[in-house]
């Protein structure tokens, strides 16, 4: 148990770094000493440490997906339907906040810089995507595993792929009434995310 906790603990202070990129945190990590790669040979459930759980548990990066979520869900006397929508849920949430809080970042870099790509940006564009994506609502995100728990219950990886990824831009650049070419940042977007995506990859591979 202890052993446990103490990787617990390690993970929340990665998790930390995790929720500034354009992935959502799960809930537990392990990590080796602090000049290697993290490993997830060994993944356990947070609300049953003593079990062994699928990797994707402790926000290993699942292939061909941009964002990801794990939402977790206590045993409920409602049972395993209710429990499985409250955890899509709790992950959904999670990758709005990280799809919103890389949207704001690279917008206030751009607007720093007053470029993307060397081009000239509009400023008043660029506040205005910042401003849109607080609001917007993330659309074809879906359900790409669920797993039951020893304690009763239940765990959830919701994920966006690049498709849904590049779709929901759209939608933030139409709804933030561009008035120069919202190609340039979608481009500039969607490339950012994939740099990230490949560097936490590579950092993440034990």
């Amino acid at each position: 148990m202890a052993a446990a906790n103490q990787v617990y603990g390690e993970f929340m202070k990665f998790n930390k770094l995790w929720l500034t990129l354009p992935f959502a945190a799960a809930l537990i990590a392990c990590q080796s000493a602090p000049d290697t790669k993290l490993s997830y040979d060994q993944c356990f459930f947070p609300d049953s440490p003593a079990q062994e759980a699928p990797q994707w548990v402790c926000s290993a990066p699942v292939e061909g997906l941009v964002l990801q979520g794990v939402g977790h869900s206590p045993r409920m006397g409602a049972g395993m339907s209710m429990m499985t929508d409250a955890a899509a849920m709790d992950a959904r949430s999670q990758i709005a906040n990280s799809f919103s809080s890389f949207i704001s970042s690279r917008m206030q870099l751009a607007i720093e810089e007053q470029t993307i790509d060397g081009q000239s940006i509009s400023i008043a564009n660029a506040e205005r995507i910042q401003r849109s994506v607080t609001s917007m609502q993330l659309q074809s995100t879906r359900i790409y595993q669920t797993v039951a728990t020893p304690a009763g219950g239940v765990y959830v990886l919701v994920g966006l792929n690049e498709e849904g990824y590049q779709t929901n831009l759209e939608r933030l650049l139409e709804e933030s009434e561009m008035t120069d070419d919202p190609a340039l940042y979608q481009r500039f977007l969607m490339e950012e995310a994939n740099q990230e995506l490949d560097a936490l990859r590579e950092d993440l591979t034990p």
